[in-house]
């Protein structure tokens, strides 16, 4: 045998002992991948429901502050926060469920306006058997008696 046919032989050897190595590993390391990125996105869901709800905490404070009827503070902060919660359309949230509570205040005295938000993770929690995330929004303010006599 002469040295070139020689050196294909060995060649010829060398893919065939390697061939279906990569295909092997990705099978191995594709699931890792796959729960990875399942997590990021319900790490991402989660972040974008507690955005949502500290800004609707933030604009029923808002409201409430700035109220010309300081008796219909209370009502329309609340409303003040699910308008915020709708308007935006808030992407990302997947099946998040929020509730919003007022808490009522004479003028000069505290208000406190809280958003809460339940986020269910991906595949219902099952798998690890998670509780669903849930996050508080708290705003607090005071109703002004001189906001509420702006023209």
């Amino acid at each position: 045998m002469d040295l070139f046919a020689r050196a294909k032989d060995i060649r010829r050897r060398r893919r065939g002992a390697g061939a279906g190595q990569a295909l092997a590993e990705l099978a191995l390391v594709l699931p890792l991948i796959l729960l990875m990125a399942a997590g990021l996105v319900a790490i991402y869901q989660a972040h974008r429901a507690a955005a949502a709800a500290h800004t609707a905490a933030y604009a029923c404070a808002t409201y409430i502050s700035q109220s010309r009827n300081p008796d219909q503070a209370a009502v329309m902060g609340w409303a003040a926060a699910w308008t915020t919660l709708n308007a935006f359309g808030w992407s990302g949230t997947g099946d998040a469920s929020f509730s919003v509570a007022v808490s009522s205040a004479d003028p000069g005295e505290e208000a406190v306006c809280r958003v809460t938000v339940h986020v269910p993770w991906l595949f219902g929690g099952g798998v690890l058997g998670l509780p669903p995330f849930t996050y508080t929004a708290e705003a607090r303010t005071v109703v002004e008696n001189w906001k509420a006599r702006w023209p």
